[in-house]
């Protein structure tokens, strides 16, 4: 099938060189890697998504805020980094 596709210049060139370099045409490289993005896609898309397993130990919850911690022990080390 035949189509026109609007292709940013610095990447044409690219694909121009790797065609040239395989010794294939721009559609043929063009066409491999549509192939290739679909399948990829098609892949994760059918993946199932990851769940973090929760545990409820049973013993008592921590219910603070990261700011609560500053100026604990050991925070002085990294004040250069704040």
């Amino acid at each position: 099938m035949r189509t026109t596709l609007v292709i940013d210049d610095g990447l044409l060139v690219s694909v121009k060189k790797l065609a040239a370099e395989k010794g294939c045409s721009v559609s043929a490289i063009v066409g491999e890697a549509l192939r290739g993005f679909v399948s990829n896609r098609e892949r994760l898309e059918s993946r199932t998504t990851f769940r973090m397993p929760i545990y409820d130990g049973g013993g008592d919850q921590i219910d603070s805020q990261p700011i609560e911690f500053h100026g604990m022990d050991g925070d002085s080390e990294f004040s250069e980094f704040q």
